[in-house]
């Protein structure tokens, strides 16, 4: 299942649906929401899939612990994706070729148009991998890095696979897609999340790493 965050942006959240109907989608999706977002209304008068699950929750600070949520709930899924509004899918059948290409135990991710190769971005990623490192955001991080520590350890296990031929494009105001809004600045804190990704790099991936190789 895919773990989709959205606050203030019905209108991505609509743009997202396009593409994935074009793109002949069919893979569950979580759309969580904040129960004080005062767009509620507007998102809950989008005809969502069948198979997606709609809730609004308590705020939550920034994707990361929206995701986590996920993993809480639902600890026995075959896969786990995270994607976000600001993405519009542009590859037929994506999401299959991810959760394909991740399998039970694999971390796959796409061409998001900005960071290519280097950065795991919205990736898929195996039950049983994630099973294994014990949660699917690092509970030490805020709102970023959740991505680059998933990818850090795929790497480091041979577990990484990179769909260059599937793209995710990320709207993003850092690749000059997008204009800043308020949801991009209620995500602040990236030097604090820096900071906590560098700690926790030093201290707790070797672990998860031999953990896993050991697996």
């Amino acid at each position: 299942m895919f773990s989709l965050p959205s606050r203030g942006r019905p209108h991505n959240l609509a743009r997202f649906l396009e593409a994935y109907r074009q793109t002949k989608a069919t893979a569950p999706v979580r759309l969580r929401l904040d129960q004080d977002d005062p767009d509620l209304d507007s998102y809950y008068a989008i005809e969502i899939p069948q198979n997606w699950e709609r809730m609004a929750r308590p705020r939550s600070n920034g994707a990361n612990p929206a995701h986590a949520e996920l993993f809480a709930e639902k600890p026995d899924l075959l896969w786990y994706g995270l994607i976000a509004d600001d993405v519009i899918p542009r590859t037929p059948e994506w999401d299959q070729i991810l959760i394909d290409a991740a399998g039970r135990d694999k971390l796959a991710y796409a061409d998001d148009g900005f960071q290519g190769e280097k950065l795991a971005t919205h990736p898929v990623i195996g039950g049983d991998m994630v099973r294994s490192i014990g949660w699917l955001v690092c509970p030490d991080l805020g709102h970023s890095y959740a991505d680059t520590a998933l990818h850090l350890i795929a790497q480091k296990t041979g577990r990484c696979v990179y769909r260059g031929d599937v793209l995710l494009e990320h709207m993003h105001p850092l690749a000059n897609k997008a204009q800043p809004d308020k949801t991009y600045r209620y995500a602040e804190g990236f030097v604090a999340d820096t900071q906590r990704f560098h700690k926790w790099r030093g201290m707790s991936l070797r672990p998860i790493v031999e953990k896993l190789k050991a697996a």
